[in-house]
C-alpha cells in the first residue's frame, strides 16, 4: 500500500465510495478508510430520492463501475408517516400524485387549485406519475453529468419538469409564502430529510422539497457481497480500501500531514482529507456548531402487535423548545425503536432524562402505559435548529483538531467535511454534487 497519498476519504456510504473512486480513477492515490466509529446506517447518508438514485446510477455508469454494484437490490421502498399538530400524513409513497394530493388533503385551498390544474390539462394520475417519473430520471442524469452545487438553480430543476408539473410547483409556493401552518410542516418534512429545522425558504429550496414531496423514498442497504465488490474495485484501481480507526490527526502548517491508524497498517500520509459522517465528537474532531440536538434511543417491548412502520413525530415546541422531533420505528416481534432529539449540552446523560423522556412519550400518546422499556442509551446521531440570526450570519462548519505542540483545538486546512452538519440546502443531494465534482479534493 502506498501511505503517501492525496487524499485519505474517510466514511461508510454510497457519496465516500464513489468519491474515492472517482480520485483514483482520475490518476491520483486514495486511502476509503472505513472508520468503524462511522455507522452505515447513518441516516443523512442512507435515504435517497427517485433524482438521488438517477443520480448515482448515472455516476456509477460514467465510472464504469459494474452495473449491479447499486442495482434495485440495494435500496429498498421507505415510506413514513409524518405527525404534526394533530395531522397525520402518509409520505414518500410509491405514487407522485398520491404522495402530493396527501398533504394537499390537509390544506383544503391548495388541494382544489391542485385538482383544478390537473382537470385543465386533463391529466389523470397514471399520466401525473409517469411525467414526473421520467422528469425526475432525466433531471438527476443531467445534474450529474453537467452541474456543480453552485450551478443548480430554480430554472435548472424546473428545466427537466413539465410545464403544467411547475404550474402547480408555483400554487405550492404561493401558498408556503401565505400559511405558516404549511410553512411548519414543509419544515418538519425537511428536517426528516436533512436533520435541520429551519423555517425559512429559498426559492430553490421550496422547489427542491416540492420535488421530494412527490417522491418515494429509498433506504441504501449494504449487502456483503456488494461490500466486498466495493473493497475489490477501490483496490483494482489502486487504492486501499480497510475497516479501521483514524486514532490520531497531525498537521504541519495547519495543513494534513500524517494520520495515525490503530491497526498494524500504522501512519499514512495524506495531502487531503474528506469525511463523510454526521457525527464528528467520535473522531475526536471539533466544531463551532451550535443548536445542536442529540439522539437518545429507546427500545420498547410493545403489548400491542402493530404494523411495521416509520413515525416523525412533531409539535409546536420543536422550534426552539428542548425536544427537537421523535422518531419512532416499529419492528418486528412487537419491538420498536424510539429515537428523541434532545437539545444537547455538556451535561446530558442518559440516566439523567429517561425518566423525563419516558413520560413525554406517554404524555403525547407516542407510547402506551403497558409498553415496556428495554434499554435506552444516547447515540452518534444529531439534529440541528437553523434560527434567523444564524442563517442571516451565513455560519458555515468550521472542523477544529487538536494540535500536538499546544494540545488545543485549532483550524485547519485541508480538510473537507460532507455530512448534516455542513447544513446544506439541498441536503444528500447536495453533499452528491460536491462530492461528484471531485476536484475540490485534489
Amino acid at each position: 500500500m502506498n501511505k503517501k497519498i492525496n487524499t485519505l476519504v474517510i466514511g461508510n456510504n454510497i457519496a465516500s465510495f464513489l468519491t474515492a473512486t472517482q480520485i483514483l480513477k482520475s490518476g491520483f492515490g486514495a486511502i476509503y478508510l472505513k472508520d468503524k466509529r462511522i455507522k452505515e446506517s447513518d441516516p443523512y447518508f442512507k435515504f435517497f430520492g427517485p433524482l438521488d438514485l438517477s443520480f448515482i446510477k448515472t455516476w456509477a455508469e460514467d465510472l464504469e463501475l459494474e452495473t449491479n454494484i447499486f442495482d434495485e437490490d440495494s435500496f429498498v421502498h421507505s415510506p413514513f408517516y409524518l405527525k404534526f399538530n394533530g395531522k397525520q400524513i402518509l409520505c414518500a409513497g410509491l405514487s407522485p400524485y398520491l404522495n402530493f394530493s396527501q398533504i394537499c388533503r390537509h390544506f383544503p385551498e391548495l388541494y382544489n387549485e391542485f385538482i383544478n390544474r390537473l382537470n385543465i390539462e386533463d391529466v389523470d394520475q397514471e399520466k401525473f406519475d409517469q411525467d414526473f417519473t421520467s422528469s425526475i430520471k432525466r433531471l438527476g442524469e443531467s445534474l450529474c453529468r453537467y452541474k456543480t452545487f453552485h450551478q443548480v438553480t430554480v430554472s435548472t430543476l424546473r428545466s427537466d419538469l413539465p410545464n403544467y408539473i411547475y404550474d402547480i410547483y408555483t400554487l405550492f409556493k404561493k401558498h408556503l409564502r401565505e400559511n405558516k401552518e404549511l410553512e411548519k410542516f414543509t419544515s418538519c418534512f425537511r428536517c426528516v430529510y436533512t436533520k435541520t429545522l429551519e423555517q425559512t425558504f429559498s426559492d430553490l429550496e421550496s422547489i427542491y422539497f416540492f420535488i421530494l414531496m412527490l417522491s418515494p423514498r429509498y433506504r441504501f442497504q449494504w449487502q456483503e457481497y456488494k461490500e466486498e465488490q466495493a473493497t475489490k474495485t477501490i483496490e483494482s484501481l489502486g487504492g486501499s480500501s480497510f475497516e479501521d480507526i483514524a486514532e490520531e490527526f497531525s498537521f504541519a502548517s495547519k495543513r494534513p500531514w500524517a494520520v495515525q491508524l490503530s491497526s498494524f497498517t500504522g501512519v499514512v500520509a495524506p495531502q487531503k482529507i474528506a469525511i463523510f459522517s454526521s457525527n464528528l465528537d467520535k473522531l475526536n474532531i471539533s466544531h463551532n456548531i451550535t443548536d445542536l440536538y442529540r439522539c437518545v434511543k429507546l427500545d420498547y417491548r410493545l403489548n400491542d402487535k402493530l404494523i411495521s412502520a416509520d413515525y416523525y413525530h412533531f409539535s409546536e415546541i420543536s422550534f426552539g423548545g428542548d425536544i427537537a422531533l421523535v422518531r419512532k420505528e416499529i419492528l418486528e416481534d412487537r419491538i420498536c425503536q424510539i429515537k428523541i432529539f434532545k437539545q444537547f449540552d455538556d451535561c446530558l446523560k442518559y440516566n439523567f432524562c429517561e425518566q423525563e423522556l419516558h413520560e413525554l412519550l406517554l404524555a403525547n400518546d407516542i407510547i402506551d402505559e403497558n409498553d415496556t422499556l428495554i434499554k435506552g442509551r444516547l447515540t452518534n446521531e444529531t439534529c440541528m435548529l437553523r434560527n434567523h440570526s444564524v442563517i442571516n450570519s451565513s455560519s458555515k462548519i468550521n472542523l477544529k483538531f487538536r494540535m500536538a505542540d499546544s494540545g488545543k483545538y485549532d483550524s485547519v486546512k485541508g480538510v473537507y467535511y460532507q455530512g448534516p452538519l455542513k447544513k446544506n440546502n439541498l441536503g444528500i443531494t447536495q453533499t452528491l454534487l460536491e462530492a461528484r465534482d471531485f476536484k475540490t479534493y485534489l
